[in-house]
C-alpha cells in the first residue's frame, strides 16, 4: 500500500507540477482568468491520480476489494504528497522564481475590479486587498 501511495503521489506532484510551470512560463501570455481555468483544470487533472491510485491497489494488490477506509486512507495521502510537493513549488515560484508575481496578481485584480464594481464598494474592497497582501 505504502509504494502505491508514494508512486501515485508522486505522479499526481509531477503532473501538477509539468502543468503548472507549462502555464506559467509558455503560457504566459494568456489573461488571468485563462490561467486561473487551466489552473483548476491542472488540479483536477493531478488529482485524478488518486483514483488510478486506489484502482491500482484493488485490482492489483489486494485481490480485488478494497475497504472504505483502506481507499480513504490512500486517497487522501496521495492526495497530500501531491499537494505538499506543489506547495514547495508554488513558494519557490513566488518567493524566488518571480518576487514580483504577488504585487502583479494584486493590480490585475484591482483593475478588474474597477470595471464592475461601485465606487464605495470597490474603495471597501480594494483596502480588503491591502490587508490581504500584507
Amino acid at each position: 500500500m505504502k509504494k502505491t501511495i508514494l508512486r501515485y503521489g508522486a505522479y499526481g506532484a509531477l503532473t501538477i507540477c509539468v502543468l503548472s510551470i507549462a502555464s506559467w512560463y509558455g503560457l504566459s501570455t494568456l489573461s488571468l482568468p485563462v490561467q486561473e481555468i487551466l489552473g483548476y483544470v491542472t488540479i483536477i487533472l493531478s488529482l485524478c491520480f488518486v483514483y488510478f491510485g486506489i484502482r491500482h491497489f484493488r485490482d492489483k494488490e489486494n485481490g480485488g476489494a478494497v475497504s472504505f477506509k483502506q481507499a480513504l486512507t490512500m486517497g487522501l495521502l496521495i492526495s497530500l504528497i501531491t499537494a505538499l510537493i506543489f506547495g514547495l513549488l508554488d513558494v519557490f515560484y513566488t518567493e524566488v522564481l518571480n518576487p514580483g508575481f504577488m504585487d502583479y496578481y494584486y493590480a490585475e485584480i484591482a483593475e478588474n475590479m474597477k470595471g464592475t464594481l461601485p465606487p464605495e464598494e470597490l474603495r471597501i474592497r480594494l483596502a480588503e486587498l491591502e490587508e490581504q497582501k500584507a
